[in-house]
This record gives structure tokens, sequence and C-alpha cells, in this order.
């Protein structure tokens, strides 16, 4: 826990933006699943190990029929697409939510 509390310091005080800081985990989410999924054709089991501290600050589903992943997390929501063997998954779009509160985010 403290840990996280002087990480959560950092970035409150770096000179990055807070939106971008905010994008972060359902971006990486949503890109790490689907490459894991759709590009290296792991098991879901592998792919929710590899994502465990990932999916601690967003949630995600995942469409098997049309091979995409959407994560949501501190009001942000991405979805990641897998295009080709060759070019693998890409972010397809990425939009801000309204702010959910904690419980909230927890039953997405």
């Amino acid at each position: 826990m403290k840990c996280v509390t002087i990480l959560f310091i950092f970035l409150l005080t770096s000179s990055c933006k807070l939106s971008s800081i905010g994008e972060a985990p359902s971006l990486s989410l949503s890109k790490d699943l689907c490459s894991c999924y759709f590009v290296a054709n792991q098991s879901e089991k592998y792919c929710r190990q590899i994502t465990k501290y990932q999916r601690i600050f967003a949630r995600y589903s995942v469409d098997w029929d049309n091979k995409t992943v959407t994560a949501r997390g501190f009001c942000v929501k991405s979805t990641s697409v897998f295009q080709n063997e060759r070019l693998g998954c890409t972010i397809a779009k990425s939009k801000n939510m309204a702010c959910l509160s904690h419980n909230e985010l927890a039953n997405l």
C-alpha cells in the first residue's frame, strides 16, 4: 500500500497530463489482451494472469466474433481490434466517459 501511495503522489506531482494518466489503464489492458488472445492465441487463463495488475484499475469485455477487446477504467473506454497476423491489434477508439464512482467502476 505504501508503494501505491508513493506512486500516486509521484503521478500527481509529475509533469504528465492527468488525462493521459487516466487513459493508460484502459488503453494498455485492451491492447495487451487483444494481442494475447488474437495474435499469440493464448488461453484465457494465461491472458488473465499476465494482465492481473492492469485489471486492478480497469475492467474489460471480449467480443470473440469481431475479435475486439473493450476496457473501461478511470473515465476512459478503449477498444482494440485485431487487424491481421502481420499488423496484430490496434487501438480503434478511446473515449472519455462520465467519471464513475469506485463502486460503479467495480461493477463494470
